[in-house]
């Protein structure tokens, strides 16, 4: 089971106008619209690009702290814009928008709630749990960061993560090591096994996968 306390942003908020709320929607969604299509410029040196995260960032979170964040397609927007963040409160939010949308039962949720919880961890300086948080080695290798002992495909696949070999296997293709086997030994050998840090989001923002 996923930790945390269940924090129900739409119970605090006022949607109640309709017109209002169909604006805020629409925000969320460019400002959604926009990371996207900066998604391969996004790299920890593209400031220009990292700056404009953290103006989308401001703003997303501002439109959460003030109840605006209604749909839960907004939600999985907001959330999705709020795993840009350097600040870990933004990404607690992040994380329980993602609980949310799951709540809401949209498809996208469960991946989103794994996603959201791994980078916050990694952020907190703590072990991830599903994987998908990617970092960089000291010699410019992608690594995963540390992953909690003991959590099994079939959790993986509760949330929408494939299965880990799949994922060892493309970590040690792009670093030259094919002939490995497919596990974390084996990651773990070649140094593509990142340990905890509290990093902030800028060394994780190239490695985001696009948005499911």
């Amino acid at each position: 089971m996923l930790i945390g306390a269940w924090l129900s942003v739409s119970a605090l908020a006022d949607c109640t106008d309709p017109t209002e709320a169909a604006a805020d929607d629409a925000a969320i969604q460019t400002m959604y619209d926009l990371g996207e299509a900066a998604r391969k410029q996004r790299t920890e040196q593209a400031t220009q690009v990292l700056l404009r995260d953290n103006d989308r960032v401001h703003a997303v979170f501002e439109l959460v702290s003030d109840g605006r964040v209604c749909s839960t397609a907004a939600k999985w927007q907001a959330a999705w814009i709020l795993t840009q963040a350097d600040d870990q409160e933004a990404l607690r939010m992040a994380y329980q928008l993602a609980k949310e949308t799951m709540g809401d039962r949209e498809p996208r949720g469960p991946w989103l709630t794994a996603f959201t919880f791994d980078h916050k961890s990694v952020a907190e300086g703590k072990l991830q749990r599903y994987g998908t948080a990617l970092g960089t080695n000291p010699v410019g290798q992608q690594c995963v960061y540390t992953l909690e002992a003991g959590v099994t495909d079939e959790e993986r696949a509760q949330y929408g993560v494939g299965p880990a070999a799949e994922q060892w296997r493309k970590l040690l293709d792009a670093a030259g090591f094919a002939k490995d086997p497919a596990t974390l030994e084996s990651v773990d050998r070649r140094g593509l096994q990142c340990p905890p840090e509290a990093l902030p989001a800028r060394h994780r923002r190239g490695k985001r996968p696009k948005a499911q």
